[in-house]
């Protein structure tokens, strides 16, 4: 199927074309532009180098160096002492030290005591008072062993004992924490006890709402124990998996 309208004719002018430049052909002239500079400063300077200029030969009518005095005092000498004479310095030290190390390992026997080549020795009564006998001496013996067995002994059954009334007062306690609950479970949660007793509802209530109770034919709910997850190792070093419970 064809149509015999024309295209309706843009009342906008036309455009004239104008010329234009991208900004990447404006970088890239720059950077000719810089290259071919560069080139041309590298260029005078190479050829500022082959320019060979010889220097002006000196005037040797001119008259030679003069020294001048100096202000300065005279050096005064000191004694010093050459490398080669402090060597055999330090070498006659280490001659002296084994010298004596030398010395020291020889063995001179010690001469006789003048008692050998005498008489005999013959003791004399000493002018001492006698001793004293010895008495009221305490000797730690086994009767020390057998009073610190005996104090183990009684301190392992101060424990014991100290244990067994601790499991006595725990059980008393929880006797009467037992006690206390069951006698707040007898107490209406009114009067400040555990015991819930629900209010009957108003047989106005029920009879107002017309509530039918039927039988359901569905079967009962069997619960079922629900995946929890638990992590447990892999026995990689590092790394842990889930696994349901």
């Amino acid at each position: 199927h064809s149509s015999n309208h024309s295209a309706p004719i843009s009342v906008k002018p036309v455009t004239i074309p104008e010329p234009f430049n991208i900004q990447g052909d404006i970088i890239s002239q720059q950077k000719l532009a810089a290259r071919e500079m560069k080139l041309q400063q590298e260029a005078a300077l190479e050829e500022e180098k082959r320019k060979f200029v010889a220097k002006n030969v000196p005037d040797w009518n001119e008259t030679c160096f003069t020294p001048q005095h100096s202000n300065k005092p005279l050096t005064e000498f000191e004694e010093f002492e050459i490398t080669a004479a402090k060597n055999e310095k330090h070498r006659q030290e280490i001659d002296e030290e084994n010298q004596l190390l030398e010395q020291a390992r020889m063995f001179i026997a010690k001469k006789l005591p003048e008692s050998t080549f005498k008489k005999s020795f013959v003791p004399t009564p000493s002018t001492r008072p006698p001793l004293k006998a010895m008495e009221n001496v305490l000797v730690n013996g086994n009767n020390r062993s057998n009073s610190r067995k005996a104090y183990n002994e009684a301190q392992k059954q101060r424990v014991a004992q100290d244990e067994e009334m601790r499991i006595k007062m725990v059980q008393q306690r929880e006797i009467e924490a037992e006690a206390e609950y069951k006698r707040r479970m007898e107490i209406p949660i009114e009067e400040g006890g555990l015991k819930f007793v629900a209010r009957r509802v108003p047989r106005k209530t029920l009879e107002s709402s017309n509530l039918i109770v039927e039988t359901s034919e569905a079967e009962l709910t069997v619960p079922v124990t629900p995946q929890v997850l638990k992590r447990k190792s892999s026995g990689i070093k590092g790394g842990a998996q889930r696994v349901p419970v």
